[in-house]
């Protein structure tokens, strides 16, 4: 694959992976409204985390990274990200005023948790040095 084939595989998979992320732990309802605002709330991140990984993959005087290693980062950044969640979840509890409960729901509605965004920043910062790293021993 081409190296800017690679790098707008990895834009698409970013944008897929957060849409479907975004959809599973936003509201219950699976239905074409439901994953369309799962679409506008994460589609930016995984615009982010896909170009992140497929310019690391991509630029460079190296051999571009295997597809399977492109995909395997993304899947590391979506643990961080779910574990950045959970964690932001679970260790923010602190009391709300009425405007906080307010966007907090109204974030959960569209899927998108606390520390979702911390988790994403930190798993592609993790996956920039680790791309780095399997670009040099190739």
């Amino acid at each position: 694959m081409r190296r800017f084939g690679l790098f707008s595989f990895n834009v698409v998979l970013g944008v897929a992976i957060a849409t479907a992320f975004a959809w599973l732990i936003g509201p219950r309802s699976f239905d074409l409204a439901a994953l369309e605002a799962s679409f506008l709330a994460a589609g930016w991140a995984g615009v982010l985390v896909g170009g992140t990984v497929g310019l690391g993959a991509t630029v460079g005087p190296r051999p571009a990274l295997p597809l399977k290693k492109c995909v395997t980062a993304q899947l590391l950044i979506v643990v961080t990200t779910a574990i950045g969640a959970f964690l932001g979840s679970s260790f923010m509890r602190r009391e709300l005023s009425g405007m906080d409960l307010g966007l907090s729901s109204g974030f959960a509605s569209r899927g998108t948790v606390r520390g979702s965004g911390l988790g994403a920043i930190v798993g592609t910062l993790l996956e920039v040095v680790h791309i780095y790293r399997m670009r040099r021993r190739r």
